[in-house]
Formats: C-alpha cells, structure tokens, sequence
C-alpha cells in the first residue's frame, strides 16, 4: 500500500499540470493584491517571504522540473535502448503511433525504400531502425535545468536576500556597505539613437582601492565589494549657499536630492531654522538635464507652512531677492542604487542564458534537421512498427504508412 502512495505522490510530482497549476495560483495571488495596493509585485515578494507554506508551495516548481526531467530522459533512454535492439518495451506516450503486423521474411523492402527516402537504417536479425535529423531533446534538458535553476534562484531570493539603498555620488568615497572601498569616479546618461529596448544608457564608473576601474550599467547587475548593485534613481548632489533676512550668515552644504526627472520635487531641512528648500529641475536646453548636463534648479523657500520666495538659478550661479541669498556653485551626478547580498541571482541569470540556449538550439533543430524515426521489431511472431516525429510532421507519418503498406505486399508475395 505504502508503495501505490509513494509511486502515486512521484507520479504528481512529475506531472505536466503541476507548474502551470501552481503559477495560476501566484497569478491569481496577484490579481487579488493589485487591487489591494499599488506595488502589488512587492508585496506578493514579501508575502512569499513571510510564508513559510507559500515559499513550500513555489519549491515545487523546481522539483516539479526536476522529476520531468528524469522521466523525460528515462523514456529517451529506453527507447534506444529498444533502437539497439537491446529489448526493452516503448516508453508510454514517447511514439506518435505503434502499429502491429503479423511477421513477414523480412524488411529488405523496407530497409530500401527507408533509404531512397534518405534515411540512414541500421539493421540487426528481428530489428530496423531508421532515422534522419538531429533530435531536439539537448533543448528540452536545457529547458528544464532553466526552469530549476530559475525557480530555485527566486527561492534562494525570497529566503536570503538582504537589500540596502544608498546613494552613489560622483567624486565620493563608495558607501559604507561596499566594505571594499574606492570611489565613483562618474555618473552619465546617454541618448541611444539605435536602442531598441533602452533608448538611454546610464553608466557608472567606479575606482577600487587598489586602483583598478570598472563601469556598471543597468543591466546585467553588476558586483562590488560581494554585493549587487541595482541602480534605482538618478538625481544630484549640489553644493548650495543659502541665507535669509534672519538667517546670516546661512549654510554652505551639499545636499542629496532625488529630483530626475523634471518636475519631480526633494525639499532640503534648514538645522535648526523654521526654512526648508524645495527643488525641483527645470527642463535643459536640449531636453533631459542629465544628459546634457544643464541643470537649472527651481526652489520654493518654505518658512513653516508659507512659502516666502521661489528663486531660480542655474548650476554655478547665484540669486538674490528680497534679503533671500542663493548660490549653487556645482552639482554632482548621484544615483540611488539597491546593493543586495542574494545567492539566487546567478542561478536566475544561469536560468535565461540556459533558456536561451534551448530556444536556438530547438529552434535549428526544427527548421532545418527535424527528427524522424522508425523502428521495426519482430517480437514472437509479430512485428510491432513505431513512429515518431519531433514536431508531429505528417509527411513523415505518411513515409511511415507507405513503409508499412510495403512490408505487407512483400509479407503477401
């Protein structure tokens, strides 16, 4: 009894629905908090997290994978195992049809119109086997690696990743959590006329301690100091000179300010004064501030909950009015990265290259050498024949009847 159990539990755990199922059910989680909230891929991530069951619930996928691809690459080799004429029976669902005849003297007819037909035939005393193409079962193993690889990397993810956010600002030491040291040595955004995907291009460029120099982009994530980096935002780090009528002689500081693109606003606290500055980046000369590096601030000056004055000035400029004095003579390139410690996100990107590989590799296979087999064996006195087709192709189920029709007018004489 405990071995039904055991044989049935394997059996759903390798079943074709068992993924889908699972993801609809994710899918469906989905639905239900993005009507509940508006970053509803962040909180079902932390749901996941939190759950224990849930977390049990999406390792399935990958076991799901892994027990396919065992009983996909057990049935392959059963199968030639029976091609070699080593016995063995046709694996359940492997063949596209299985017909049996009653014995003839041979497969001499056979074997030449297999082979006027191109195939190469391989015989031995009861057995013919012919084949033409390059089978496509390589992309299928390279398909459910990906699908482990990627489920158990989003696994790995959700029960050990650690994120910290801080800024990267051109011209500074690299943050605390970046135990390794070093400096940024730029921050740049770039139009990309020819982008398909990503019309700009932001590059970061970074100077390790040993004097070595690296340049991270958006994608892949790059690594410093053991870490990942994701950058999040882009915004700028001015210096700034600012006094009032009751504030002499003011401050001269610099300010971090997440406030790209234009429009969007950051306010800057004065310490220990009711002042606080409100920015937001006027619109450059040529379009985006950043990338032309015109940045011309607009600032609201609040006073409590009144506004007293708004001033705009350029980057290395100043303005006065009525007793309000402000000058910012530079600005420095900032972004707002993500530096996470996550042992799943080199199992995620192993999974898309993997995937990819499959798709080119399926993809030639289908195209241009698509598998097709026949095999014929003689088994007491009858001769079981097999068919199958990767991709289900009806001329070759068309050379398997002709084949068959011409093993019976030889059987008949």
């Amino acid at each position: 009894m405990g071995g039904k159990r055991f044989a049935a539990l394997l059996a759903i755990l390798a079943s074709r629905r068992l993924t889908p199922l699972i993801l609809g059910w994710f899918a469906l989680l989905y639905v239900v908090l993005a009507f509940r909230t508006d970053e509803a891929l962040m909180a079902l991530m932390e749901l996941v997290r939190g759950t224990p069951l849930l977390l049990a619930l999406l390792a399935l996928v990958p076991l799901n994978a892994a027990a396919r691809l065992v009983g996909e690459a057990r049935s392959h080799l059963l199968w030639h195992r029976m091609v070699r004429g080593d016995g063995g029976e046709v694996p359940a669902g492997f063949v596209d049809e299985e017909v049996v005849l009653p014995e003839g003297d041979g497969f001499a007819a056979a074997e030449e119109w297999l082979r006027g037909a191109g195939y190469r035939v391989t015989t031995a005393p009861g057995l013919l086997a012919a084949r033409r193409g390059i089978s496509a079962f390589p992309a299928r193993i390279l398909f459910l690696l990906s699908v482990f690889s990627l489920f158990t990397g989003i696994i790995l993810s959700f029960a050990a990743r650690t994120t910290v956010r801080d800024a990267l600002v051109e011209g500074e030491p690299l943050p605390p959590v970046v135990a390794a040291g070093g400096s940024v040595t730029g921050v740049s955004l770039r139009e990309r006329p020819e982008g398909i995907v990503f019309a700009r291009t932001l590059s970061i460029g970074v100077a390790g301690a040993d004097g070595s120099e690296r340049t991270f982009g958006l994608y892949p994530p790059g690594r410093l100091g053991g870490l990942f980096v994701y950058p999040r935002y882009l915004g700028v780090a001015p210096r700034i000179r600012f006094a009032a009528p009751d504030f002499r002689p003011g401050i001269d500081t610099y300010a971090i300010l997440m406030i790209h693109p234009p429009g969007r606003e950051d306010s800057l606290a004065i310490p220990g004064t009711p002042y606080r500055l409100v920015f937001r980046l006027a619109e450059g000369t040529g379009g985006d501030p950043y990338v032309d590096g015109s940045f011309n601030f607009v600032v609201r000056v609040e006073k409590g909950r009144d506004a007293v004055a708004e001033l705009a000035v350029p980057s290395g400029g100043s303005v006065e009015r009525d007793g309000y004095l402000l000058a910012v003579p530079g600005v420095k390139r900032m972004v707002a990265a993500d530096f996470i410690r996550d042992q799943g996100v080199p199992l995620v990107w192993g999974a898309l290259l993997l995937a990819a590989a499959s798709a080119f590799y399926r993809l030639f296979c289908r195209l241009f050498v698509p598998r097709r087999e026949i095999v014929m064996r003689r088994e007491g006195g009858w001769v079981r024949a097999c068919s199958r087709a990767e991709g289900g192709d009806r001329r070759h189920a068309g050379l398997f009847h002709e084949t068959l029709d011409r093993l019976s007018r030889e059987r008949m004489g």
